[in-house]
């Protein structure tokens, strides 16, 4: 009713407009489904719990209403789609996104869940940026993981995806940094600390895409690249204590 606090629904709950969609109250359902022509502003909190939410906005972008840090999606599973960028706090496990022409921006706090991120097929047209405040980011059995022009991923316990991004920067805590990428890549930085990296690339080379500034920080790494590592005039610069080609 009007004032509420908390939409609540023993089933499902379903959200459709023409136009934007702000959601300032806290949802709660089985299954929470809101497509927009426009934009969509969560304010609230959608809480499926083990359930689903879908989030599509046709013309306009998904954004955080209710400040960085502060939950807006909990969830077993969410697909998200837009056409102008992404910007959410989140706590689910699963994640299937799109981004036509912007940004991904995911906070995966992991209060709730605490398993981490899964990335079940993600698409930006520009820059991913993942951030999993707990445990591990990692990938379903999807052949692409995730497809965007540059990527930003962050993750204390490990990362471990196959890709097709332009340009990687990743970080870890001590912890493995395994990339699979089809075509070109180009690192920024990589520090997974005491950790492993393992990078693999088909289809393409892989290049220094920060200068001279240092690439690659681990114990161990590991790189096979089909097309070459590297540059005569820009080598991948690292600093690790073993080296495996």
């Amino acid at each position: 009713g009007s004032g509420a606090d908390t939409i609540n629904a023993a089933g499902n709950v379903q959200l459709w407009s023409s136009g934007a969609i702000t959601v300032s109250q806290d949802v709660l359902g089985a299954t929470i489904d809101i497509d927009a022509g426009g934009s969509i502003v969560l304010e609230g909190l959608l809480n499926a719990g083990v359930g689903s939410v879908n989030l599509t906005s046709l013309n306009g972008s998904i954004s955080d209403g209710n400040g960085a840090g502060t939950n807006n999606v909990l969830a077993d599973t969410l697909t998200a789609s837009a056409a102008a960028g992404i910007n959410l706090d989140t706590d689910v496990t699963t994640l299937t996104a799109t981004v036509t022409n912007g940004d991904l921006t995911i906070r995966e706090l992991d209060v709730v869940s605490d398993d981490g991120l899964t990335l079940n097929g993600v698409v930006v047209s520009g820059t991913a940026t993942i951030t999993v405040s707990t445990n591990s980011l990692t990938g379903s059995g999807l052949a692409t993981n995730l497809t965007a022009a540059a990527a930003v991923l962050s993750a204390p316990d490990g990362i471990t995806l196959t890709t097709n991004v332009g340009l990687l920067t990743a970080g870890t805590t001590d912890a493995l940094i395994d990339i699979t990428q089809d075509g070109t890549l180009s690192l920024g930085v990589i520090n997974a600390g005491t950790g492993s990296v393992d990078l693999t690339v088909t289809n393409g080379a892989l290049l220094d895409g920060n200068g001279t500034t240092l690439n690659i920080t681990a114990g161990t790494l590991s790189i096979t690249a089909d097309d070459g590592i590297g540059t005569l005039s820009d080598p991948i610069e690292t600093a690790v204590d073993s080296l495996s080609l």
